[in-house]
């Protein structure tokens, strides 16, 4: 990611790779407390920046740069997630309510080795 100037010397939470396009993406889950929060995702040169809460004034500098918000506590920020990210072309399914039994054997399901070796070919193969 930095041979790509992706990343500098500083953490990025997610970066989605679509074709030669990169989406950055912060995710912070402090909020009014921390007013500060945002300068991160700014200093990151983040696209999307996920976080609980954010103040006023530094939604407005996000947005001055050009730095997609969305909060968590706004009631629709899986809709506004989806929204965005199809906006942008990455496929993606709109968010539907699932059952905590779902959520369960879903979890249960989950391979942690296997999806190392998942995220290991993908890198392998961008890299290549």
């Amino acid at each position: 990611m930095k041979k790509q100037g992706l990343v500098t010397d500083r953490e990025i939470d997610a970066i989605i790779v679509r074709e030669n396009e990169y989406l950055k993406i912060e995710l912070k889950l402090l909020g009014i407390g921390n007013p500060e929060i945002a300068d991160e995702a700014i200093a990151r040169s983040v696209d999307l920046f996920l976080v609980d809460q954010l103040s006023e004034k530094m939604q407005e500098k996000c947005e001055k740069e050009q730095i997609k918000v969305i909060q968590f506590r706004n009631g629709s920020a899986l809709k506004e997630l989806y929204t965005y990210l199809s906006a942008k072309g990455i496929q993606c399914a709109l968010p539907q309510k699932v059952s905590l039994g779902t959520i369960k054997k879903t979890i249960a399901k989950w391979d942690p080795k296997q999806e190392e070796l998942r995220i290991l070919a993908t890198l392998k193969s961008l890299t290549q």
